[in-house]
């Protein structure tokens, strides 16, 4: 169903939350790397481990708006907000699929192209690695996690693929399980 080999790169979470602290709080930063993250993510799963990554490690947490006016959120402004908003230093880009609070979906491919672009400028050890908490649209979309293209996506299953309750993903691509 989501298109990859579970046994070499799924780990099994109790939470979306769960999936994003042993992520958020898991990733290798140099002292010189921060994360990038949006105004609109969840504020417990991804603002909270996010918070508590920052005050444990020292790492820097940049948060950006990703568009002005929900209502009016297009795919140019959100791509855009992101390009821009990444900077030699950004090494993690951690977002938000859909936004509960005002249930904007993001354009996670056009994200994705844009990031892998600016990836291709980098070093390997600087590449931005893309996160995505997926809770809300695992499910909804006839998506596979690849085609995506992030590189790591967590998400609780009793939403929209009705999984029992406490159970959860934290989806990576192989090679980035060293991260």
């Amino acid at each position: 169903y989501l298109g990859v080999d579970g046994l070499k790169e799924i780990a099994l979470t109790d939470s979306t939350t769960m999936g994003l602290a042993i992520l958020y709080t898991g990733l290798k930063l140099r002292p010189d790397q921060e994360i990038l993250s949006t105004t609109h993510d969840h504020p417990a799963a991804t603002q909270m481990s996010l918070r508590l990554r920052g005050l444990r490690t020292g790492t820097k947490i940049v948060t950006i708006p990703m568009y002005a006016d929900s209502a009016k959120a297009s795919v140019d402004e959100m791509v855009g907000s992101i390009v821009r908003g990444i900077t030699p230093k950004t090494r993690v880009l951690a977002l938000t699929w859909v936004h509960s609070c005002t249930g904007v979906k993001i354009p996670v491919r056009a994200i994705a192209d844009a990031v892998a672009g600016l990836n291709k400028q980098r070093d390997e050890k600087d590449r931005v690695i893309f996160c995505l908490d997926g809770v809300h649209g695992l499910g909804i979309d006839d998506v596979t996690l690849p085609s995506l293209g992030c590189d790591f996506f967590a998400a609780g299953t009793h939403k929209w693929i009705f999984a029992p309750r406490g159970t959860g993903i934290l989806w990576g691509k192989e090679p980035m399980w060293d991260e």
